[in-house]
């Protein structure tokens, strides 16, 4: 998530993914302030076979920033366990 206009900064959605990495941590998946799921694959957000091939070669925390523009949510959960 990025800073606002009022001085006040969010986390960086990328940012969190990859701390959660770092910890040890898999992001399982990805809600927003209803509680609806967001999927964390690129092909459920565009309609467009060659931007979800170029999506799926980034790294998955790329991929997150890229769904988080897509869909704009208002506020994210993440929901993560140890990896395996």
């Amino acid at each position: 998530m990025s800073s606002s206009t009022s001085g006040s900064s969010n986390l960086r959605l990328t940012d969190v993914v990859s701390c959660l990495r770092g910890q040890g941590m898999e992001v399982q998946r990805m809600t927003d302030y209803y509680d609806q799921e967001i999927p964390l694959d690129v092909t459920h957000h565009s309609s467009s076979p060659e931007f979800a091939e170029r999506v799926g070669k980034l790294s998955f925390e790329d991929q997150c920033h890229v769904i988080d523009m897509i869909v704009r949510p208002y506020w994210i959960s993440l929901f993560a366990q140890k990896a395996q």
